[in-house]
């Protein structure tokens, strides 16, 4: 790669960094990442049967190349960006709402990963709000996607604290589908939902169930993140839509599952 490919690289690289994590990276930094991705990208494409150099150099020639984000990689720029701002602000200020929505897409990640065995790379972009991206394995749930298209919204304490506590479930469900039913999205969209707030008491089931009953609904899959401690050591990934499907995870049990 000439040096001029290789500065737009590396500004391509300090851009998306800043994009989704609000972290300007340092020169070095940046370098170091550069020749890790291009030794990545290299590997990958090296498996294609009867390619050759020439051919990797033109892919990074033609400066449309992606980078994405492993979980292992998007909790470890959270886990820089937290030493400064702390978890409220990164769940609540809008500045960080990139930023938490890739860390929301990596808990999906690893829990697709502990249920099917997969690996999903995670591209954080505007519409839709990421796109995970299998790098191997058998097709998702049998369908014929390699590119998974997903909204993610927040369930806030403050808005769990106006409704009805005595129909908290099937007002939950409400509430997803205002803020989510009337809007349309690029084929087979997904939405992953997050509770800002531990979720013991809310039956899940009676969500899904709720779910199922209202019209209009884009999505082909529906999750809802939750954590389940105060420590937030664990958390649970739950499908609620079309099926009902829980995938508990332990960030210290399951930390092989990283990648």
């Amino acid at each position: 790669m000439n040096e001029e490919l290789k500065k737009i690289s590396q500004e391509k690289i300090k851009k998306v960094f800043f994009d989704n994590f609000r972290r300007t990276l340092t020169p070095a930094e940046i370098d170091e990442i550069f020749k890790n991705m291009v030794a990545q990208t290299t590997k990958e494409l090296s498996k294609i049967p009867n390619i050759q150099q020439r051919d990797i150099d033109r892919y990074f020639e033609t400066e449309k190349f992606e980078i994405v984000f492993s979980p292992r990689q998007v909790h470890k720029e959270i886990s820089i960006i937290l030493k400064n701002i702390g978890l409220q602000t990164l769940e609540e200020s809008k500045k960080y709402k990139r930023l938490s929505e890739m860390n929301d897409a990596a808990c999906l990640s690893l829990a697709l990963k502990k249920a099917w065995g997969e690996e999903w790379v995670i591209k954080g972009q505007d519409n839709p709000d990421i796109i995970l991206v299998k790098r191997s394995g058998k097709r998702f749930n049998e369908k014929p996607f390699y590119g998974i298209n997903l909204e993610i919204m927040q369930v806030p304490q403050r808005e769990k604290e106006k409704m009805n506590q005595e129909k908290i479930e099937q007002e939950i469900a409400q509430f997803i589908a205002k803020k989510k039913f009337l809007m349309r999205y690029g084929q087979y969209p997904h939405l992953l939902i997050h509770f800002n707030f531990t979720h013991k008491q809310l039956r899940l089931e009676e969500i899904s169930k709720a779910i199922m009953k209202i019209s209009g609904n884009p999505f082909h899959q529906i999750w809802i993140r939750a954590t389940t401690d105060p420590a937030f050591s664990k958390m649970v990934l739950t499908q609620i839509y079309p099926d009902f499907l829980k995938v508990e995870f332990d960030f210290e049990r399951d930390s092989h599952l990283y990648f």
